[in-house]
């Protein structure tokens, strides 16, 4: 009797995990080889491995199964990088952390054959299912799975994940450099570069083989790749030199050539933009003009001002064919008027279809400007939405300014504002000028209007206005609530 093959004893151990009993029983068995940190790294390794194959293969498996095998692995993942991403290891290294990247690598590759499957009935839950997994934690680490994991199936979970806005992983493989793998551990620390040494490579011990005789695969058993349609994968075989080729850029610090004048600059960007020849003239002039910037064409850059600088920066951002613009500080160091000119031009750019992402500490310019904003404090977001809906939701008061004609009415007047309007505090007085804040939750705007034309006539009121409260004010009471009280009792009406 002939001593079996290789590809025979693979062929009759997928047949016995056919039956779904031996399958569980088997996942199991591997996943106590993975987490048991007892075992060598190389029995670890391989057990993730054999995870990833069977779950992205066995297409008997039941969609019930492949979504908990994922959630422990993932769990396991998340649990390992509190433990290690902050400490002195945390660095990526193949030979110190070889059970992690095998099970990131397991997790990839059953997402990439199952995606499809777990998105299947009720799209909305299946994209809430996959964002709770919280991707973005895993390939962002100090640990870095993508620089370890293979480049097939690193691709092609980009390509997958961006199209469900799940994670963005294009700029991580580009700044990984791909074509440099495998990654091993330094004598002196840190990454080092050779081949032919990544315990994860070329090793999906379930991928069908073909049959020795029949040249077939055993179909009915295996999950089979189902290729992304064109339009699929047009984002992911897009080269990242066209995606920049559509984004404009102004930095916070001028980055101009000073020895060229600004008529000069400009016709150097457009020529880069494509634009033709003989229009180059007429283009050129016309954000010039825009940006009243036609009078210092001719001169040279290292004679302008701060504000002129910037304007002209903006300028260069804005032109072109750029379909996503990064304004950083824009109106850094312009006076009023240009910067009124800059926002004009910045608010006619956004009405044209262009995206603009703008970064700003003028609360002020983002009131003008943003449709959409984001408050960062100690490098955290700590809210989003329009500007009208930030200051509705946290800022929960209104900002009332009166003056009263005849001082002998004036204590009568503080005694009916602290009878009408219950909560309210006065924050600053003088001679007869009143600024109050009132508590917003039980008075509506018309309430509050209609109480205060009554007040006029009773306790003469010269003149009174009622405004909600301002984003540095909401701003203030996320970045130091104690600073924000302070302010508003400094606050001179």
């Amino acid at each position: 009797m002939g001593v079996p093959s290789f590809r025979t004893a693979l062929f009759r151990r997928s047949w016995k995990l056919h039956r779904l009993g031996f399958a569980e029983a088997f996942l199991e068995h591997l996943w106590k080889k993975l987490q048991d940190p007892s075992n060598p790294a190389i029995i670890r390794q391989a057990a993730g491995n054999y995870i990833g194959s069977f779950l992205a293969r066995a297409k008997f498996i039941p969609l019930i199964t492949v979504k908990s095998c994922p959630d422990l692995l993932v769990n396991w993942l998340h649990i390992y990088l509190n433990n290690q991403d902050s400490g002195t290891k945390a660095f990526c290294d193949v030979a110190l952390h070889g059970p992690f990247y095998s099970a990131c690598q397991a997790v990839f590759y059953t997402f990439v054959f199952r995606h499809k499957q777990l998105l299947s009935g009720n799209l909305k839950e299946g994209l809430q299912y996959l964002q709770s997994l919280n991707f973005e934690r895993i390939v962002m680490s100090q640990l870095n799975p993508l620089k370890i994991c293979l480049p097939s199936v690193v691709n092609f979970f980009a390509a997958i994940t961006n199209k469900y806005q799940l994670v963005f992983c294009y700029t991580i493989i580009e700044r990984n450099n791909r074509q440099m793998l495998p990654v091993i551990r330094s004598t002196t620390g840190g990454d080092s570069v050779q081949t032919c040494t990544n315990p994860l490579d070329t090793f999906f011990p379930f991928d069908p083989c073909v049959l020795k005789r029949s040249k077939k695969f055993i179909d009915p058993i295996y999950q089979v790749w189902e290729d992304m349609s064109a339009e699929e994968l047009q984002e992911f075989k897009k080269p990242m030199k066209k995606v920049r080729s559509r984004i404009g850029y102004c930095p916070q610090f001028d980055a101009l050539l000073e020895y060229m004048t600004a008529q000069e600059i400009m016709i150097m960007y457009a020529r880069i933009w494509g634009v033709s020849e003989p229009q180059i003239g007429l283009y050129v002039n016309k954000w010039l003009n825009s940006l009243e910037l036609e009078s210092h064409a001719a001169r040279l850059i290292n004679t302008y001002s701060e504000g002129n600088k910037r304007r002209l920066s903006t300028a260069i951002a804005l032109m072109g064919r750029s379909s996503v613009i990064f304004l950083d500080e824009p109106s850094t160091g312009m006076d009023p008027v240009a910067r009124r000119l800059l926002w004009n031009m910045v608010t006619k750019t956004r009405e044209s279809g262009k995206a603009i992402v703008m970064t700003s500490h003028s609360m002020e310019e983002c009131d003008a400007l943003c449709t959409s904003l984001a408050m960062m404090v100690q490098g955290k977001f700590t809210c989003l939405g329009s500007p009208q809906h930030l200051k509705s939701k946290f800022g929960n008061i209104y900002i009332l300014k009166v003056k009263v004609k005849t001082e002998d009415k004036l204590e009568d007047f503080k005694c009916y504002v602290a009878t009408t309007f219950p909560g309210s505090v006065l924050k600053h007085e003088n001679q007869g000028i009143l600024n109050y804040y009132i508590p917003s939750k039980d008075s509506r705007w018309g309430k509050v209007f209609g109480i205060l034309e009554e007040a006029k006539e009773q306790f003469d009121l010269e003149d009174y206005s009622v405004s909600q409260i301002t984003l540095e004010q909401v701003f203030l009471t996320f970045a130091n609530p104690e600073k924000a009280s302070s302010d508003d009792e400094n606050e001179v009406p």
